[in-house]
């Protein structure tokens, strides 16, 4: 029965050393057994794991210790290589667990602009709508942008015949050929330079008619 085991005994999963211990063990238990040492090291490669025999499969060895210390050898190396992929799958886990941890807290809560920057891309437009004082009939969308500080001083006069005031056309075509103010109706200046303008300021400078 140990010559059965003796020839059928293999590495299996045990490590080098209770492999050798093994095989050393049978062939003292069995000392009618007669194999010269070449022959041994062959059974003692053949019973090795397929990784470890053919990491040693090109190298030759003069005695099963010589052949049981490589083998010793690349099992430890491999118990690294091993040791290493784990460290670093687990550490790969770790990162996509702390991902993941990150993504649900954010679920359902994305970031927003600060006002400043809704403001700056997507402020409202301001509509003018100019009444019966004189002033366009239609309104006027003038978008807005942050940082503006200029005024709409002025608007009113958009779109008017500088001549007669009518918002109807422009001084181009206007059938008058003197120019009339449209604040004080009086021909010779326009609204800008209009004498009652002035006198409303306190300015005591003369006008001069154009």
């Amino acid at each position: 029965m140990l010559e059965r085991e003796l020839i059928q005994l293999n590495q299996g999963g045990w490590i080098v050393s209770e492999y050798t211990n093994r095989f050393s063990e049978l062939y003292r238990l069995l000392p009618d057994v007669h194999i010269n040492e070449e022959k041994k090291v062959q059974r003692f490669r053949d019973g090795m794991t397929l990784d470890i025999r053919s990491r040693l499969s090109l190298m030759t060895f003069s005695s099963v210790s010589e052949l049981k210390n490589a083998a010793l050898r690349v099992e430890m190396e491999q118990a690294e290589f091993h040791a290493r992929r784990e460290n670093t799958k687990r550490g790969r886990q770790e990162i996509s667990r702390s991902s993941g941890q990150m993504s649900y807290e954010f679920q359902g809560k994305p970031l927003q602009r600060s006002q400043c920057s809704q403001s700056r891309f997507s402020a409202p437009a301001a509509t003018f709508h100019f009444g019966a004082s004189g002033s366009m009939n239609q309104p006027i969308n003038i978008p807005r942008t942050v940082g503006y500080q200029g005024t709409y001083k002025g608007i009113q006069e958009f779109g008017r015949c500088f001549r007669c005031g009518s918002p109807d056309h422009m001084a181009r075509t206007c059938p008058r050929e003197e120019i009339i103010c449209f604040k004080c109706q009086q021909p010779g200046h326009i609204a800008t330079h209009c004498p009652q303008s002035r006198g409303a300021s306190g300015s005591s400078s003369t006008f001069r008619p154009v």
